[in-house]
């Protein structure tokens, strides 16, 4: 499946965002970095910097996405 993460770098999107890709999922994950660090973030996730208020991002990365877990 693919997935897309809102707050991908904090403590539990990052966590779910690693568990997902272990998994074989593809992840998406976007983040406005005010309090998490995309450093944690296994390479194979597919990461964004920005805010979900920034709709032509957020609908840009929405693109054949199966399921949403909003964290942020």
């Amino acid at each position: 499946m693919r997935f897309l993460i809102t707050g991908a770098a904090g403590f539990l999107g990052s966590s779910l965002a690693n568990r997902l890709v272990r998994e074989g999922h593809e992840v998406r994950g976007l983040d406005d970095l005010s309090t998490g660090d995309p450093a944690v973030l296994s390479p194979e996730v597919h990461f964004t910097r920005g805010d979900v208020n920034d709709r032509p991002k957020l609908w840009t990365l929405l693109q054949e996405v199966d399921c949403v877990y909003h964290l942020a």
